[in-house]
């Protein structure tokens, strides 16, 4: 007998730099899917990752991360959610693998939030402080870089000087959420 077919769920990954405004664009994102009455999960990604001490082989949490994400995802589901919206990084489309054995029936669109170096670098002044400012400036130029070889995303939305609701909109109609 075969198995029953999942639904096919739309999953949202907001990917870019440190600093570029994933978690701001999230958040915006999310209260115009609410404004629309759209059943939705939003999570950033980063904040299911937050263990100590992480493994040697996993520097940034992933894996925890995707387990976190597996029993956030089981419960907002059950709670009517119908798509899940995310924030965090995506340096390789091997990455979503693990996203979609956390959501099944993940159908994945990737957009990155990009940002001018200077304006990442104000964002990254505001609100990191002594090794940890000098550690996301560095690691802001390296992962620009990493994700510009890369070139994962389906779409990108430029997140400087804009207002956060207008790149939100962006994403959204990026991802096919919302009508242009």
């Amino acid at each position: 007998m075969a198995e029953p077919a999942v639904p096919p769920v739309p999953v949202l990954v907001l990917s870019g730099t440190v600093g570029a405004g994933k978690t701001t664009v999230l958040h915006e994102a999310s209260a115009l899917l609410v404004e629309r009455g759209v059943p939705h999960l939003c999570v950033d990604v980063d904040a299911l990752s937050y263990t100590f001490p992480r493994p040697a082989d996993d520097p940034f949490g992933q894996r925890v991360a995707l387990a976190n994400l597996e029993a956030v995802w089981r419960t907002a589901r059950q709670a009517g959610a119908t798509r899940a919206l995310l924030a965090r990084v995506v340096e390789a489309r091997a990455d979503l693998d693990g996203f979609r054995r956390a959501i099944p029936g993940a159908e994945i669109t990737i957009v990155r939030v990009v940002a001018p170096a200077p304006v990442v670098d104000e964002r990254l002044a505001g609100r990191e402080v002594g090794a940890g400012l000098d550690w996301h400036r560095h690691r802001a130029v390296e992962l620009a870089g990493i994700l510009d070889r890369a070139a994962v995303e389906d779409a990108t939305v430029a997140n400087g000087g804009r207002p956060v609701r207008a790149v939100a909109t962006d994403a959204l109609v990026a991802a096919g959420w919302l009508d242009a």
